[in-house]
Formats: structure tokens, C-alpha cells, sequence
């Protein structure tokens, strides 16, 4: 991780517990947290909100999936195509 958040890029997070990895890297970690009436989800709208020219890391996590979402195939699907227009980003 460390090799790709060198040089003060962005690392975009939906844990926050891995913002400190982020940090590690001398990255400016970047956290989209979870919402409860979004069953613990984001939307595509809200990861393009915080891409840009310095992100180079999408993190999608959910350690043990302790508010057992899953993430929809649509949802996804919406997801790639938000980072298939950031070239420079590694989910």
C-alpha cells in the first residue's frame, strides 16, 4: 500500500479504520463513511465526490461484515464505472 500512497496522494476508504495505512504512505486518506439508512452502503455519486486527480487507491471493505450488507450487482457495476473514469486509481 505504501508504494501507491507515496508522493501525498489520496487513498479513497470505506473503512476508516484504514485511513492510518493511508497515513503510513504519507497519503491524505479520504473516507466515505457508512450510513445506517443506507444499510451501511455508499452511492456511486458519492465516491465521484471525492475522486480526483491525486486518488490512486479505492479500498472496498468489510472486515467480517459486521452490518451484513452486501454490495448489490448494480451498485458495483456503478462503482466500476465511476473509477473506469480515473484511470490512475487501483481498486
Amino acid at each position: 500500500m505504501k508504494t501507491f500512497l507515496s508522493l501525498g496522494y489520496n487513498s479513497s476508504t470505506v473503512l476508516g479504520e484504514l485511513s492510518r495505512n493511508g497515513k503510513a504512505g504519507d497519503a491524505t486518506p479520504v473516507i466515505l463513511p457508512p450510513s445506517i439508512s443506507e444499510n451501511f452502503l455508499f452511492d456511486s455519486k458519492q465516491l465521484e465526490s471525492k475522486l480526483n486527480e491525486k486518488s490512486r487507491l479505492l479500498i472496498l471493505c468489510s472486515p467480517s461484515n459486521p452490518a451484513g450488507s452486501i454490495y448489490p450487482k448494480k451498485l458495483l457495476e456503478e462503482i466500476a464505472k465511476t473509477v473506469a473514469k480515473h484511470p490512475s486509481v487501483l481498486v
